[in-house]
Parts: structure tokens; C-alpha cells; sequence
């Protein structure tokens, strides 16, 4: 990974293709805006966009996602989905980490954009991981949970959500998944501060902080832009109080 200047990183995205080649795509993340573009336009992405490209495309959609960068996520996780009627599709569908972060996007869609069809893909994955879990429970558990969660939250069974935002937490951790133990952490801090729960809010952001920073994202700004979003809240809060 190489820093551009200071407001930019960049770097590439290895994915193996169906030829068993690992192919880079250039991308760049702005530390100020948080929003990630990948270059579709250059030779390295047009020699794969009609296989491996499909799993790129599902990439970038999570890179989005864990950004919180909505239109981008929008714009890929179509394409991701719209590849699905194809034959590599359905291939890579049968891909558990697929299904996850794709189950995720899925429900962060459905709860901002009211659509149905979110929710039922979102169900979907969710469905799929429950399977997985049931013949790995320590590899899948914790991602099921996760996303037993996030459809508790579009369903606004405030509960049940809690009580799997916590079950994903302690699933990820018994199991050594860090990373994953930081999503679940950020992700159940965003459902409280949906709630209005400021301390629950806090609490979350920073532990998905320490955890992030413990994984190793610092290199790609996620802990930087965590800092930010909780200082940016504080200050809303404070100006509120005040006003």
C-alpha cells in the first residue's frame, strides 16, 4: 500500500481468477470523505470483469459498506447481484463470505431505502449462514448471529437484536475473529445510536476502535474515520445540549 499525500491511500485489490492467476486492480480511498473507488476502466480490470471481476465487484461493495459509503455500496452490490443470473454467479454464490457481507449490505439497504426485495435477499444469506453454522460453528456462528442481528434491526425488534449483537460479540471472540468482532461492535453501535442510546453508542465505537486497531486497519484509515465519526457525534450532542 502506498500513501499518495495526506489526504489519500491507494493501493490494489488481489483476487484470484477463475485461470488461478491473481490479478490487481488499483483503488483509492479518500481519508476525508471515507469513499473508495476501484478503477474499472484500466486493462488489469477489463481482462477479468467477465469472471473473478464478480468477486472484485462484491469488494468493493463491502469496502463501501465498512466506509458507510451508501451510493457507492448501491452501485456495486447491483452489478454483484445482476452477475448472479450467470453461471459464475451462482458459482461464487455458494461462497459463505459472499453470502455474509452480501446478507449485511442487504440489510443496511433495506433499513434506509424501505425496499423489500433488500430484505429478502438479506434473509436469504441469513438463511444460508445458518446452515453453514450448523457444520461450523466455529467458523460461521458469529456471522450468522451477526446477521440474525441486522434483520432484527430492519424489523425493528429492538430485543432480539440486542441480544444477537451480543451473542455475534462473544462468538467472534471466543473464535478469534477480530476483524469480525470489530464489525459486530461497530455495527451494534450504529443500531444504538438509531435508538438515541448515547453511552451503549460510545461504548461500541470505541471497543470496534481497539478492535480494529488490534486487526491492523490502520493502514486503511478505518480507525482514523471511527475517531472522527465519535467526535463528530459528540459534538452534535454537546451543541444540542446547549442550544
Amino acid at each position: 500500500m502506498k500513501k499518495r499525500d495526506k489526504l489519500y491511500v491507494s493501493g490494489p485489490v488481489r483476487v484470484a481468477s477463475p485461470s488461478s492467476l491473481t490479478l490487481s486492480i488499483p483503488w483509492r480511498l479518500n481519508l476525508a470523505s471515507g469513499l473508495v473507488k476501484v478503477d474499472w476502466h484500466g486493462r488489469r480490470a477489463k481482462a477479468f470483469i467477465g469472471g473473478a471481476g464478480h468477486s472484485c465487484i462484491k469488494q468493493q461493495s463491502y469496502v463501501s459498506f465498512i466506509f458507510r459509503s451508501y451510493d457507492d455500496t448501491i452501485e456495486n452490490i447491483e452489478k454483484y447481484f445482476a452477475f448472479q443470473e450467470t453461471t459464475w454467479g451462482i458459482l461464487f454464490l455458494a461462497h459463505a463470505v459472499h453470502a455474509f457481507h452480501t446478507g449485511l449490505i442487504s440489510f443496511w439497504v433495506a433499513r434506509k431505502s424501505k425496499e423489500q426485495r433488500w430484505y429478502q435477499r438479506g434473509n436469504q444469506s441469513k438463511l444460508a449462514l445458518r446452515r453453514w453454522a450448523e457444520t461450523s460453528q466455529w467458523t460461521f456462528e458469529n456471522k450468522w448471529y451477526l446477521l440474525e442481528a441486522e434483520e432484527s434491526f430492519c424489523s425493528n425488534d429492538v430485543e432480539a437484536a440486542k441480544t444477537y449483537y451480543k451473542k455475534a460479540i462473544t462468538s467472534a471472540k471466543l473464535h478469534k475473529f477480530v476483524h469480525e468482532e470489530a464489525l459486530a461492535h461497530e455495527l451494534a453501535a450504529h443500531f444504538y445510536l438509531e435508538l438515541g442510546e448515547r453511552e451503549e453508542t460510545v461504548e461500541h465505537f470505541m471497543l470496534a476502535h481497539e478492535k480494529y486497531l488490534e486487526w491492523g486497519a490502520l493502514a486503511l484509515g478505518k480507525c482514523d474515520s471511527l475517531l472522527k465519526f465519535v467526535e463528530f457525534m459528540k459534538k452534535l450532542w454537546h451543541e444540542g445540549a446547549m442550544s
